[in-house]
C-alpha cells in the first residue's frame, strides 16, 4: 500500500498466471502481459512474426507441441507470438507466494526472462515474463521446430 497526498493506492496483491505444459515443466506466464491466444494453424499463420518457446529458451530438449497455441505478446511491435502448448488453467497466485530463484540457477536464465517459482499444491510453476524473453532474444521467425 501507498500513501500519496492523503490518498491510499493499493498495489496489486497477486498476478493471474496462465500455466503451459513444456515437456517436463510446467511454465506460468503473466495474463497481463498477453494480448491473445489463439489456436495454431501453420496454413494461416506462416506469414506471422512467430517464435517457438523452445528456441527462445534455447532449449536443448526436443518439444512435442501436442495442441500449439499462439500467445500475443502485448507491448511489442509488430506484433510477435509466442508458440506454447496449449493452456491448462488460469490461477490466480499471491505475490507472496513468489519466490525468486537461486543465484546459480538464476546465472544460467535467459534474459533474465525466468524471474521466479511458485508451488501450486505438489508441483512447482516456473514464471516467464514474456516480454523481457522476446525484447531480449535475437530471434528468428517463423523457424522450424526442429
Amino acid at each position: 500500500m501507498i500513501h500519496s497526498n492523503h490518498e491510499t493506492i493499493h498495489r496489486n496483491t497477486f498476478l493471474n498466471i496462465i500455466t503451459v505444459n513444456v515437456s517436463s515443466a510446467q511454465l506460468g506466464v503473466n495474463m497481463n502481459q498477453i494480448l491473445s491466444i489463439q489456436q495454431f494453424q501453420s496454413s494461416k499463420n506462416d506469414h506471422d512474426q512467430l517464435v517457438y518457446i523452445h528456441n527462445a529458451l534455447n532449449l536443448k530438449e526436443k518439444i512435442d507441441y501436442k495442441s500449439p497455441h499462439i500467445f500475443w505478446v502485448k507491448n511489442i511491435a509488430p506484433p510477435i507470438g509466442l508458440i506454447l502448448n496449449e493452456p491448462q488453467q488460469i490461477i490466480n497466485i499471491s505475490i507472496k507466494q513468489i519466490k525468486p530463484l537461486p543465484p546459480i540457477i538464476k546465472k544460467y536464465c535467459i534474459y533474465d526472462a525466468v524471474w521466479g517459482v511458485v508451488a501450486n499444491g505438489h508441483e512447482f510453476i516456473v514464471l516467464i515474463d514474456v516480454i523481457r524473453l522476446i525484447n531480449g532474444m535475437k530471434y528468428t521467425l517463423n523457424p522450424e521446430r526442429a
